[in-house]
């Protein structure tokens, strides 16, 4: 008889728990991280494709300048060697000086966008830059990592600074600028001391003002909980690794223990991902994304563990 009571009641418990066990995941389901890409003055958003894993791109958004219609598109890049930092979803955009129209076609289907660029539009990591940059953020549903390639990672440097989003979960930089003055400085040298970088900087980028935000002098106003992740190369011929080297130093005086620097040893200012140098890019980030419980290939992750562990010297 006893048992014969016990069986209905374990039935009736089953029931509950199968009900609301489904409202319990569905309320715990995490949103997957998303991975933001800020490309570079003279890039455009699509390029975030030579970082994304799988190099593959789908429903991309392009204007075709032929019949005038906005339609998606599938962009692929197959390489021998894939070099990934990045996962999907990615978000990526283009900035106002990369005004990208056309499409390249091969064999009647689309391929890659080939556009105009406009230097005149940009701001140079200043308020046209971070307003498109903020207006991206607040598009994502949930978490995001922050991804910024030289003018696109100075604007990650001054849109966190200025901003500081709660969404944003780490942040990796590849060779940043800590001002555009020194960069000019750097390419022209005697010739800057003459005036010529003034006046080069009117005519082709009258949108930045001198006078304006410089991610050198607002890096350590970043969240200081933030992991931040500096890639520079020695050898970049375009913008100082000392620019990298001073806003690593302020962000990790400033209380950040979060804060790394990985200098490469080969790449260019626009090569670091496909030069002798990447395997060794790859592998960091996939140690400082495993450092802070982010998605991470373990194999990769644990081959860059070493080098990792060398990214946060006193300098």
């Amino acid at each position: 008889m006893k048992k014969l009571f016990l069986f209905p009641l374990f039935c009736f418990v089953l029931y509950i728990i199968g009900s609301v066990a489904p409202i319990y995941s569905q309320n715990n389901e995490q949103t997957p991280l998303t991975y933001v890409y800020s490309h570079g003055l003279g890039s455009f958003g699509e390029h975030a494709v030579f970082y994304v894993k799988g190099h593959t791109l789908d429903d991309v958004l392009v204007l075709d300048k032929e019949t005038g219609e906005v339609a998606p598109m599938t962009i692929r890049i197959n390489e021998d060697s894939p070099f990934y930092i990045l996962y999907e979803p990615i978000q990526f955009f283009t900035y106002p000086s990369s005004a990208k129209v056309n499409v390249i076609k091969e064999n009647g289907k689309p391929l890659l966008k080939k556009g105009k660029l406009a230097p005149h539009q940009a701001s140079l990591a200043q308020h046209i830059e971070i307003e498109t940059l903020k207006n991206q953020i607040e598009k994502i549903e949930g978490d995001c990592v922050l991804f910024g390639q030289s003018m696109g990672a100075a604007t990650a440097i001054t849109y966190m600074a200025q901003h500081n989003p709660d969404n944003v979960k780490a942040i990796i930089l590849e060779a940043p600028f800590d001002s555009v003055e020194n960069v000019v400085q750097h390419k022209i040298g005697f010739w800057d001391y003459l005036g010529l970088g003034s006046l080069y900087l009117r005519y082709t980028h009258p949108a930045y003002d001198k006078t304006g935000i410089k991610p050198g002098q607002v890096a350590h106003l970043i969240d200081s909980s933030i992991p931040i992740l500096f890639v520079h190369s020695k050898k970049d011929a375009f913008v100082p690794l000392e620019g990298s080297r001073a806003m690593y130093k302020a962000i990790k005086a400033a209380g950040n223990s979060k804060v790394h620097i990985f200098e490469l040893k080969e790449a260019k200012h626009n090569n670091a991902r496909c030069c002798s140098d990447s395997p060794d890019y790859q592998r960091v980030v996939h140690a400082f994304y495993k450092k802070y419980g982010l998605l991470c290939d373990e194999i990769l992750a644990a081959e860059g563990q070493l080098l990792f562990e060398a990214t946060q010297p006193n300098l």
